[in-house]
Parts: structure tokens; C-alpha cells; sequence
């Protein structure tokens, strides 16, 4: 969070985005407020990858969560990593994913007044055209642009370890 105001200050981003459910989005919250010319997006997640910092859903969601209670770390499957890792192998609902995007969407214009578009972490939305129609529709319900709708795409690769093939981003 630090990093990112520091960038900002500096000229070097105009723009950045934010994890509701994430472990340090209070902080980001009083950055933010305090540096109101810097653009926000929702990072809507539905996964947390990192081993050793996890965040959990805002909402009661079983169907998107691990045994512990927190999202899965991986969207789809992934070879060489241990089975039953990803949302896309459990028996995910579209009525959870729905209750917890617009707890996250609620939260963060409750909090950033700047916030202006959506940004779906690792690419959940390739779990169906139904989870990518519904981000679409909300994103909108909550006067969002979904960047994607502006011609704007991922970078795919950018983050790929080299030892385990995880996505970090």
C-alpha cells in the first residue's frame, strides 16, 4: 500500500486497485481517502493464492471456500499442484459468488469514494459465462466499468514463477 502512494506521489501511476477481503485493506482505505486524485478499482476476488497470508470471503459462501474457510487458492486446476486447489474443482454456486461480490462492491464505495471500475483477480471469470455475465451486470449495477468492455486486457504471464508455474497476480 506504501509502495503504491509512493508511486502515486511520484507520477509514476495515475491508477491502482484494491482487495476488499485482503488483510490490509483498511490501510489501503486510510491511503486512499487521503490521496483522493489517485483512481481505484475493485479487485474482486474470489481465490487467495499466497501460503502464508489468506483472507476469507466477507459473506457466508461454503460453496467457494476451503475446509479452513478460506478461498482457494487457484481458479482452474493446475498440474503438479495437489488436487481439490481451485474454485473451479469444488461445487461452487452462482448465488454465493453473487452475495459476495456485492458484499465486496458495497464495501468498497462505502469506503473509497473514488473507486470507478472492476478488475476480476486471476481471471475468475473463466469459470463460466454466467460468473463473467454477472460481474459485467454488477459492475454496472454499482456505476463500474469493466475495463474489458473498453477494449483493455490482461497480461497473461507477467507473474508466472518459473518453479511452481503459479500465478501470482
Amino acid at each position: 500500500n506504501a509502495g503504491t502512494i509512493e508511486a502515486y506521489r511520484k507520477g509514476v501511476v495515475t491508477s491502482t486497485d484494491v482487495i476488499v477481503p485482503g488483510p490490509w485493506f483498511l490501510d489501503a482505505v486510510k491511503l486512499l481517502n487521503e490521496n483522493p486524485g489517485l483512481d481505484v478499482g475493485v479487485h474482486l476476488a474470489l481465490t487467495s493464492e499466497w501460503e502464508n497470508v489468506k483472507w476469507r470471503p466477507l459473506t457466508f459462501v461454503p460453496s467457494i471456500v476451503d475446509s479452513d474457510g478460506y478461498f482457494f487458492p487457484m481458479v482452474q486446476p493446475r498440474p503438479g499442484f495437489p488436487a481439490n486447489t481451485s474454485i473451479k474443482e469444488s461445487t461452487w454456486r452462482i448465488d454465493d459468488i453473487e452475495r459476495e461480490l456485492r458484499a465486496q462492491l458495497a464495501t468498497a464505495k462505502r469506503h473509497i469514494p473514488q473507486v470507478t471500475y472492476t478488475w476480476n483477480h486471476m481471471g475468475f471469470t473463466s469459470l463460466s459465462t454466467d460468473v463473467a455475465d454477472l460481474v459485467l451486470r454488477l459492475s454496472k449495477e454499482y456505476g463500474l466499468v469493466v475495463p474489458s468492455e473498453l477494449g483493455l486486457q490482461r497480461v497473461s504471464g507477467v507473474y508466472e514463477s518459473r518453479d511452481s508455474g503459479a500465478v501470482k497476480a
